[in-house]
């Protein structure tokens, strides 16, 4: 058995990181008040949506398969961080590439 200080010193640490909101949770406040209700609520959906595919993905051994192959870390890695050279957003210019 751990001895009580660290059960006291744990559980203090561990309300405090619960009660203090993450960036998830900062970011769908700021869209629901700059853009409404609706807006809120399609974050929220949207965060939810990338944690349950995060944990699938986990669930099938892709973290596994992604950090044992060079092939597909890059090829994922390209996917989200894009190509360079490309436009960020339509009518963006694209980025000069120095080589």
């Amino acid at each position: 058995m751990p001895p009580t200080s660290h059960l006291l010193a744990f559980a203090l640490l561990s309300f405090a990181l619960i009660i203090v909101p993450g960036p998830n949770v900062i970011f769908v406040i700021t869209r629901s008040l700059m853009l409404g209700r609706a807006a809120g609520v399609g974050t929220a959906l949207g965060g939810v949506v990338g944690e349950y595919v995060q944990v699938m993905a986990v669930a099938f051994g892709i973290g596994t398969l992604v950090e044992r192959s060079v092939a597909v870390f890059t090829v994922d890695q390209a996917r989200w961080c894009r190509l360079p050279g490309l436009p960020r957003r339509p009518g963006d210019q694209a980025p000069a590439v120095v080589a």
